[in-house]
């Protein structure tokens, strides 16, 4: 299985490993294929930072899922992608600042 975009970051191929898994599940190949680029893509933005609460809230959402928790996981999974969608636009604004 490759999932391992980037070898010499640890932390990124960790969360690539996290998710490619969490859309195998979803058994629809050429979404996580595509959803996998979506995250090449943008990560440059999120190797600026290495945010623990994304590791925590992997494991979170993972332990909800697990215990089939619904909404427990949507309410983390929600916070998450806000947090990261406003993370990224922050860098991307620096960025373009530059």
């Amino acid at each position: 299985e490759e999932v391992e975009a980037d070898p010499e970051n640890k932390s990124f191929s960790s969360r690539r490993l996290f998710y490619a898994r969490l859309y195998d599940c979803a058994n629809r190949p050429l979404m996580r294929a595509q959803i996998l680029l979506l995250r090449d893509n943008v990560s440059r933005y999120h190797r600026v930072k290495d945010h623990d609460h994304a590791h925590d809230d992997h494991q979170k959402f993972k332990e909800a899922v697990i215990a089939r928790d619904a909404e427990g996981a949507a309410r983390i999974l929600k916070r998450h992608l806000e947090e990261a969608r406003d993370d990224l636009i922050m860098s991307m604004e620096a960025d373009s600042s530059d």
